[in-house]
């Protein structure tokens, strides 16, 4: 492409570049939208309040078109100084050079312009109160009773002195159970305890089998988040849909034997076939597992069914002490935010656990006593404003990755027919 159409390689490479996080983001089991180019830029607020417009693709795009120009601009000044031997310096800029400058700068204006316009959010109509609980102990299989009752001991004595503020809800993380809410001791535990807090639970763990028997082979759980009312009732469960290859299910199992060191997994979850709304006093909410924040169409589909805020459950405890917490997952969630114009209410397992504004303000997380917000235990309450109105993202999804597809589709197809432009001396 560079060859045959040097100058239309301001828009060419930053296209290919989407092009390339696209299909990586959305390739069979393989997706995996982690660590994008535009991810990088989640403290830089002014900059990604446009993905409410593009997704994380249109920041990607920018950097790129950035980049871009100043990868070409010694090429340019060679190339001019070839064409303009003995000229000053001022004399190197070839047109070509011109038409990119003029390009990546109003592409820059545009994005700060529409940052700055966007940045101060507008005062919200309505308001909720919300607890998020990091207990800082993690779960595993077949836990003996006395560690279930320390394990639920634990997200108690936290929740209890969350209620001190009267949250209409209370999160817990992802895999917070420490057995099926089917279990005796976890089920008694858990309404009596939404009773004597007088607050909605969310609660994550391993779902039922959703009506079906159990038969030899099959899969016999959920991931799942279930939402008891202050009377201690079952008001309703979300089933995760999006399902991690190889560690709640083994794709292609029946085509492909995979060796064990890529997957051992002895039984699959059922994957949810359904965006579950919940909804309390005043407000509707959804709650997306673990992974499933990665992926922008589907976080978008439980906004625009009607989700006025979401409450993001994750459990990251394998990624031990690493940035990948602090500088990957938590960016993530921030895109997520400003695609949507949606508070995010996160609770993480070991951490970070806080809360995200509209505009992808980290508010405020968990932090122990030395201010690390990871392996630390708990409890923070927040006003989370209501979600009013559906952004351009939530209603039409990538179109601009689309319509950035489809313009360097036609810039290649171009490159292939037209003879080689003036730029090739270079």
């Amino acid at each position: 492409m560079a060859r045959k159409r040097g100058p239309w390689m301001i828009v060419g490479a930053p296209g290919l570049w989407v092009i390339q996080e696209y299909v990586r983001s959305n390739f069979f089991f393989l997706s995996m939208p982690w660590n994008l180019l535009g991810h990088s830029q989640h403290l830089h607020l002014i900059f990604i309040q446009i993905a409410d417009i593009t997704g994380v693709y249109g920041i990607s795009f920018g950097i790129v078109i950035v980049n871009q120009f100043l990868s070409q601009v010694p090429d340019f000044f060679r190339y001019s100084k070839k064409r303009n031997p003995g000229t000053g310096i001022n004399s190197f800029f070839p047109k070509e050079g011109v038409i990119n400058l003029i390009v990546t700068a109003i592409t820059f204006a545009i994005v700060i312009f529409y940052g700055w316009t966007k940045l101060p959010l507008p005062p919200h109509k309505m308001s909720i109160r919300v607890a998020v609980i990091q207990a800082n102990v993690v779960t595993r299989r077949n836990m003996p009773i006395s560690e279930q009752l320390i394990h639920l001991k634990a997200y108690e004595q936290l929740t209890l002195k969350a209620a001190q503020e009267n949250p209409i809800l209370i999160v817990w993380p992802a895999s917070s159970l420490p057995a099926p809410l089917s279990s005796r001791i976890v089920r008694v535990h858990i309404l009596q305890l939404a009773h004597e807090t007088g607050s909605y639970l969310l609660v994550g763990g391993a779902g039922q089998e959703k009506g079906q028997l159990r038969v030899q082979g099959d899969s016999t759980y959920s991931n799942s988040e279930f939402l008891i009312s202050p009377s201690g009732r079952l008001e309703k469960q979300y089933h995760k849909i999006k399902l991690l290859p190889f560690n709640e299910y083994v794709p292609l199992k029946n085509t492909i034997k995979w060796p064990a060191w890529i997957s051992a997994l002895e039984e699959e979850a059922i994957p949810g076939d359904e965006y579950t709304l919940f909804q309390i006093p005043s407000a509707t909410f959804a709650t997306p597992i673990c992974w499933e924040n990665m992926f922008p169409d589907l976080f978008r589909q439980f906004v625009k069914k009607g989700a006025q805020f979401i409450a993001s459950v994750t459990n990251e405890e394998f990624f031990k002490d690493t940035r990948v917490p602090y500088l990957q997952s938590l960016a993530i969630n921030v895109f997520r935010a400003v695609e949507n114009r949606v508070y995010i209410v996160r609770a993480a397992t070991t951490g970070i656990s806080g809360f995200i504004d509209a505009a992808g303000r980290i508010v405020e997380t968990i932090k122990g006593d030395n201010g690390e917000m990871l392996f630390v235990s708990g409890a923070l309450v927040k006003e989370v404003p209501l979600l009013t109105e559906n952004t351009f993202y939530t209603r039409f999804g990538d179109v601009f990755a689309y319509i950035i597809m489809i313009l360097t589709g036609f810039i290649l197809i171009v490159s292939f027919k037209h003879k080689r432009e003036k730029l090739d001396e270079f």
